[in-house]
């Protein structure tokens, strides 16, 4: 239908992560109409988001970020970030069987030599979150470490996503604040 061509324009223009939680609140008979009216490569970003509860990392987690091979350059890691879909502060390393190794912040890239390995910058220190931690572990995590973003791993270590601290903060603010400021509340 027209309404549902509308629909996912609308959700085409977001964030995979926000797409899904919009789509989450409609009800079930509206959801796979407007799935299917998503280009391909987002509908299976949706999907994916759509199979995890949404009080879990999986849930907050988006699947847009950058990573790179831990013998990537510091202008290879660059130029993804050029590239990229999101404006995450970090890129993360990866070893080739796609499992975490670390991150290093854009800051630091910017600051390194183009030529030098992303070694050179990688940040191990940063705990990830598993992707089926609940959302207070996680905003709780991130609170401890005063973290921007955290990268999101499944049971063997493999990066999924990345959480960002605007995704949490979103998940804290009470619903009838939410109402309040819309001018539903009176």
């Amino acid at each position: 239908s027209r309404t549902d061509d509308a629909a996912a324009e609308v959700l085409a223009s977001m964030e995979a992560d926000d797409a899904a939680d919009l789509i989450a609140h409609l009800p079930i008979s509206r959801r796979a109409s407007i799935l299917e009216h998503l280009p391909q490569p987002e509908q299976d970003k949706v999907k994916s988001l759509l199979a995890y509860n949404p009080e879990t990392a999986g849930g907050l987690m988006t699947p847009n970020f950058v990573s790179v091979h831990a013998d990537a350059t510091v202008g290879l890691a660059l130029e993804k970030v050029r590239m990229a879909e999101s404006d995450l502060p970090s890129v993360y390393v990866i070893n080739a069987e796609g499992r975490l190794l670390g991150s290093c912040t854009v800051t630091r890239l910017l600051k390194s030599d183009p030529v030098a390995t992303i070694a050179s910058c990688l940040d191990v220190s940063a705990a990830p979150v598993r992707v089926h931690d609940d959302f207070t572990d996680v905003a709780l995590l991130m609170a401890d470490y005063n973290l921007v973003s955290a990268p999101v791993v499944d049971d063997d270590g493999h990066l999924l996503g990345v959480i960002s601290v605007d995704d949490v903060l979103e998940n804290l603010i009470p619903d009838e604040w939410r109402r309040r400021h819309s001018g539903e509340a009176g």
